[in-house]
């Protein structure tokens, strides 16, 4: 059988919408909604139709275009307490926050708790306390104020109930929402959930540093106290754990360098560079290595051959602010004649070595290094000329 139906066959009424199943035919309904008395159109993807879910306390609504809001009534709960061990409890199902607020006139102590289990286990939490000057966090309480209870979402339940009472009756109000109260917080409880020790750092107001400081020896509902620093002028000194030759106990921040058994690659100019230390830890230190060798000099060992009284420079003048380091000369008379050579910081005779005749000679070195006058070129000279004597200088040039 087909789907539909005409009305009135005979004479070819109407067709009304139908759907065959089995043999059977179900009409076909459009949709549309609006209040008594009014069309607010047929259902449609632009026209969607409203729907609201309640459990008879909260209440789901969906709605809109092209999205879902989800709208969830304040969960809320009342209650007295009069005595010790009385409490006064809300479900937090469906909330990501609560509020609680202490009125009335009372001497006792109240103690905030959260259950993750539908309200069979309780376990101390913190709340802050926005109202209060420092804006402290609170596990208990024993003056009256509005409490957040800080991140709640996870728990099944909030309660607060007395943990010790003398007289009066405190009046409780909560009330539950979908707003998120994100507040870091540390506990030092044994039942805690949360972390043992901790500090939040909380800013500046320009004169004092404020932070929030977690302690574990503080007495119940005390353990968090905002701390208030000045901020110091001029230069502070960092110390150390102890005093030079004193005992040093843990680990300390140490300065080290970085072992190697073979001489580390270079780095380029500029680069942050190791120390380095031998497999033992002692420090390699190269004797006469320069500190800053000017980039565009020279350096030895230089051979000159000397045949003259006449000044020959070893090694010239290197420039302006600029000096030779002379770190070592060798010399050997390769002559059949005596002779005498004088080495000068340019005209002036600084050391002279008697020369013997068919290979005589001499070496000298210099730690530190013999540094001439700057710009002013390391001579030789001989007393007495003769065919050939061999000077050899190691030297650097630097500032």
């Amino acid at each position: 059988m087909a789907d539909n139906t005409v009305l009135n066959t005979g004479t070819g009424g109407d067709t009304v919408g139908s759907d065959d199943i089995a043999g059977i035919k179900f009409q076909r309904v459009k949709l549309i909604h609006g209040a008594d008395g009014v069309n607010d159109g047929d259902v449609a993807a632009t026209n969607p139709f409203p729907v609201e879910l309640t459990d008879g306390a909260n209440t789901l609504t969906i709605r809109g275009t092209g999205e879902a809001e989800v709208l969830l009534t304040n969960t809320s709960a009342t209650g007295s307490i009069t005595a010790n061990g009385q409490s006064v409890t809300m479900a937090l199902e469906g909330t990501m926050s609560s509020i609680i607020q202490v009125l009335g006139t009372w001497v006792g102590t109240l103690e905030f708790q959260l259950s993750p289990d539908g309200g069979t286990t309780y376990y101390r939490h913190e709340c802050l306390n926005p109202n209060a000057a420092s804006e402290l966090v609170f596990s208990t309480t024993t003056a009256n104020g509005i409490f957040q209870p800080t991140s709640p979402g996870g728990f099944t339940h909030v309660r607060i109930t007395s943990t010790a009472w003398t007289s009066g009756t405190a009046n409780i109000v909560m009330a539950g929402s979908m707003g998120v109260n994100s507040f870091p917080v540390f506990a030092r409880e044994t039942n805690s959930l949360l972390p043992t020790y901790g500090v939040q750092i909380g800013g500046s107001d320009g004169t004092n540093l404020q932070f929030l400081r977690a302690s574990n020896s503080a007495p119940a509902g005390t353990e968090y106290a905002l701390i208030t620093r000045s901020i110091p002028s001029g230069d502070d000194t960092v110390v150390g754990k102890a005093a030079h030759d004193a005992a040093v106990a843990g680990n300390p921040v140490r300065m080290a360098g970085k072992a190697n058994a073979n001489e580390p690659t270079a780095v380029a100019d500029g680069d942050t560079c190791d120390a380095w230390v031998d497999l033992q830890g002692r420090r390699v230190v190269i004797l006469n290595f320069p500190a800053n060798v000017a980039a565009d000099s020279t350096t030895g060992p230089k051979v000159t051959t000397l045949t003259t009284t006449s000044d020959v420079a070893l090694v010239a003048a290197p420039g302006a602010s600029l000096s030779v380091y002379v770190t070592g000369v060798s010399a050997s008379n390769g002559s059949a004649t005596l002779t005498r050579v004088d080495l000068k910081d340019g005209t002036t005779i600084r050391q002279s070595m008697y020369l013997a005749a068919s290979g005589g000679g001499f070496v000298a070195s210099f730690n530190p290094p013999w540094k001439i006058t700057a710009n002013t070129a390391f001579n030789g000279a001989l007393s007495v000329g003769v065919t050939d004597v061999r000077a050899t200088v190691h030297y650097f040039v630097g500032p």
